[in-house]
């Protein structure tokens, strides 16, 4: 099935969908790699760098960081996967 066929459903029954957008999705999440960002030049004393350990916008791991989090609450509280669209849960 896909989202157009729930779309559709949905219309058909006269349901209501609702779609979100988290402003701040990718801050905060713990990330697995081990990834080094140069300071901010306002900060920035001699060649020091950071460790990262939380995800930050702009980092290329933060999408599939946020994901996976927003996955494994959705499948605790009993959304499954949509088969044909890995970002719908239905």
């Amino acid at each position: 099935m896909s989202y157009k066929a729930i779309f559709a459903i949905a219309a058909a029954l006269d349901y209501e969908i609702e779609q979100m957008d988290v402003k701040t999705a990718f801050l905060y999440r713990l990330i697995k790699d081990i990834v080094y960002v140069e300071q901010p030049h306002e900060f920035a004393e001699g060649d020091d760098v950071c460790l990262l350990d939380r995800a930050l916008y702009g980092l290329k791991q933060s999408p599939r960081t946020w994901y996976e989090t927003l996955t494994a609450y959705f499948k605790k509280i009993g959304f499954k996967l949509l088969d044909a669209d890995i970002s719908v849960f239905i």
